[in-house]
């Protein structure tokens, strides 16, 4: 899986490649989370004060054009039904989203970075 989602943006050459690359996905424990990411993930998820149940995945989000740091994509893999949240965290904390997943982690960061750029925290 590509970490970009337009392949084909810097294939013509006349042009400087826009949008958002990201790392590949790194799975995290609970505890290296930010509080503030924590409850809000767990609050979507409906699993508050459940031990651990859910998988974290972080990717760090960089502009295509200047290499910037952008922020991070965290999505959240509920353990008990096959669930994907996700948030983007940049200059301000995004929305919590529920993900498309089909058990490729990768389907959930592609969602995760639509639903980012639709509402405006990237390009």
């Amino acid at each position: 899986m590509t970490s970009v989602p337009n392949d084909k943006s810097w294939e013509d050459g006349s042009a400087t490649p826009i949008g958002t690359y990201w790392t590949p996905p790194v799975a995290i424990s609970v505890d290296e989370l930010d509080p503030l990411i924590e409850n809000a993930i767990e609050l979507r998820l409906g699993n508050v004060g459940d031990a651990n149940p859910y998988d974290i995945y972080v990717a760090g989000a960089f502009d295509m054009a200047s290499c910037a740091p952008a922020g991070d994509f965290i999505v959240a893999i509920d353990k008990n039904n096959g669930r994907a949240r996700g948030i983007f965290r940049g200059e301000s904390l995004g929305k919590p989203s529920q993900l498309s997943f089909d058990g490729d982690i990768d389907v959930a960061f592609v969602d995760l970075y639509e639903r980012s750029r639709d509402q405006g925290y990237l390009f």
